[in-house]
């Protein structure tokens, strides 16, 4: 377990209020040390380094502003968590050329964080999942759709590389029909490597990779024929039953779901939301 800590005399007059909020949208717990320093402990592989720093004109941040680099996993994530949470968007997500997603937002407090994110380079499985077993957590979903396609349609949708960059992946790498660990990046999120469990084709293709919050997951994706069309159901389990491991749960239903919608759009109404 990482610790974030932040300096009361650097941050602001109001850092408590800082902390506090950086905590409440980051999902950390907060805790205060015998010196007033504020303790930011992380519970995932989300938060690595909150360093105070103060950084020259020019930089983004506001005359006589406060400045805090965070280096994170996920910046667009992060962003839009902020944005909810009542923050202004300073410099939304932007790769550079050595492949660093950056973003700057300012918190409700005034303070500016830059946030950092270099995970669009290839993840590693968590410890879970390296050797092939991904956790065995009790929790999980299922969530479905059903689609006017058939069913090896709906197949090719979810494996080929031309189909999923068009609905939901901006890049892929690897084919999982051949066995082969396939990477799926998405723009601002970071690059995530699929490693097969199973496939039978046209009825369903199993897998583990390794999730925002550390754990390694196990999805399986079945496609069944329905009322002359297809029914494809994901389900993915794995995350242990505790405050972690219900949220992450989650956020990834919430993924899962609108890899559904994206999909219904592009094989039904010729809408491929990647292309725009």
């Amino acid at each position: 377990m990482s610790i974030i800590q932040i300096n009361p005399c650097i941050v602001s007059e109001r850092w408590a209020e800082v902390v506090e909020w950086a905590a409440r949208v980051l999902d950390v717990p907060v805790a205060c040390d015998s010196e007033g320093w504020a303790l930011l402990h992380a519970a995932s592989e989300g938060m690595l380094v909150l360093a105070p720093s103060r950084f020259a004109a020019g930089t983004g941040a506001p005359a006589g502003g406060v400045v805090l680099e965070l280096q994170v996993r996920a910046v667009g994530q992060i962003v839009e968590r902020a944005r909810s949470a009542g923050a202004k968007v300073v410099t939304a997500p932007t790769k550079d050329a050595a492949g660093t997603v950056r973003a700057a937002i300012e918190t409700p407090q005034g303070v500016v964080l830059f946030l950092r994110d270099e995970t669009t380079k290839t993840r590693t499985p968590s410890p879970a999942g390296r050797g092939g077993a991904p956790n065995d957590g009790p929790l999980h979903f299922t969530v479905s759709r059903k689609l006017a396609a058939p069913p090896a349609r709906v197949f090719e949708a979810i494996t080929r590389k031309e189909d999923l960059e068009s609905f939901f992946v901006s890049n892929v790498e690897g084919d999982l029909s051949k066995d082969e660990v396939s990477t799926w990046t998405f723009d601002g999120f970071g690059a995530f490597p699929l490693h097969r469990i199973d496939l039978k084709v046209n009825e369903f293709l199993s897998f583990h990779w390794a999730t925002f919050d550390g754990y390694d997951t196990r999805v399986q994706l079945a496609v069944r024929p329905h009322d002359g069309g297809t029914e494809l159901a994901i389900t993915e389990s794995g995350w242990n039953a505790d405050a972690r491991g219900q949220k992450g749960a989650f956020d990834n239903c919430e993924g899962w779901t609108q890899f559904l919608a994206n999909l219904s759009l592009h094989l039904e109404h010729g809408i491929s939301p990647m292309r725009r």
